[in-house]
């Protein structure tokens, strides 16, 4: 099933969402997020296709038990998949969770992000416990992986050609 917007935003699942699939449908010419989860649980998006986007393909935020599964997923602006459970204060600036999360990105064929923002990453892997298992990660200008925070877990994953435009940077960048 495609879904095609010239809008702002995809599918925006925020505020307690749970018990969610996205099954099969492709997403192409959003100027935002194709889909973004915001503080919300067991969101499975899997066997679909994203394209030609103005952010990222997948954001999940402050969200637990997510998972971005066997998706096709090239030319966004930004990053590929953004797992982004950091937390924001004035005190502190930001931190990471220390609860694993257990979002997962696995069996992704994941190419030429970052079209925008240079610096972006096919995955970004922010807070704690998240997955990136048996992906493809290629042809992007940065790193292929971004990993922040503890007791992430990365295996199985095929990388090439990353880093072309960088100097500073690597295929698994590790902060």
């Amino acid at each position: 099933v495609p879904v095609g917007s010239i809008g702002d935003a995809g599918i925006v699942i925020s505020d307690n969402s749970s018990n969610i699939d996205i099954e099969g449908i492709s997403f192409s010419r959003i100027n935002g997020d194709a889909v973004s989860v915001v503080q919300s649980a067991n969101i499975d998006i899997r066997n679909g296709e994203i394209y030609c986007v103005g952010r990222s393909g997948v954001s999940i935020q402050a969200s637990v038990d997510c998972d971005v599964e066997n998706m096709r997923i090239y030319d966004i602006a930004s990053s590929g998949v953004d797992i982004n459970n950091r937390v924001w204060s004035i005190s502190t600036g930001y931190t990471a969770r220390l609860e694993h999360e257990n979002n997962r990105v696995v069996d992704c064929d994941i190419s030429d992000v970052g079209a925008v923002n240079v610096m972006a990453a096919g995955i970004n892997l922010y807070g704690c416990g998240n997955t990136a298992k048996n992906n493809i990660i290629h042809d992007i200008n940065h790193q292929a992986v971004y990993i922040i925070g503890p007791e992430h877990t990365f295996e199985n994953n095929d990388g090439y050609g990353a880093c072309v435009y960088d100097q500073d940077s690597g295929m698994i960048y590790v902060a």
